[in-house]
């Protein structure tokens, strides 16, 4: 699955400020939470059934997390290499999607909220790679790397 953003995401990159500013906005700013269960078709969609399973942020204290630009793709945001991005898993279950949300998305329907969706497991192909998705509960889980990347324009 290639990364899906919302509509208020791509409002906000269109007429407010960028892809940066749309979620690196500081201590309250943007989760990474990790679900397991079917994925939503867009990132406006409500979550459904999908079971919450860990909500990175930064050093897992609940402090919004930033991202920096690429040193060589103009088009690719990263996480800061020297920031600790982790969570407690809040439940056991396989880990298939993501959602860089802001701290205020409750994950129900909407057209405003700024989402980033992607897909997660242990291929090459997946939006975001985990060595193990399988995740349980209690356990703490770090993320070494993140990276999103805007499509190329034509």
């Amino acid at each position: 699955m290639a990364v899906k953003t919302s509509d208020g995401f791509e409002y906000h990159v269109n007429n407010t400020g960028s892809t940066k500013s749309a979620l690196d906005i500081g201590d309250n700013g943007a989760l990474l939470k990790v679900y397991g269960g079917a994925v939503p078709a867009s990132p406006n969609d409500a979550l459904g059934a999908a079971t919450l399973l860990v909500v990175y942020s930064v050093g897992g204290t609940g402090n919004g997390l930033s991202l920096d630009a690429h040193a060589t793709d103009k088009r690719t945001l990263v996480k800061p290499a020297g920031e600790t991005w982790q969570g407690t898993a809040v439940a056991t279950g396989l880990a298939t999607f993501y959602r860089l949300v802001r701290s205020d998305d409750n994950g129900s329907a909407s057209a405003t909220q700024q989402r980033v969706q992607g897909s997660v497991g242990n291929s090459p192909t997946d939006d975001l790679y985990l060595s193990n998705p399988q995740i349980t509960s209690g356990e703490t889980r770090a993320l070494s790397a993140y990276a999103l990347t805007r499509p190329n324009a034509a």
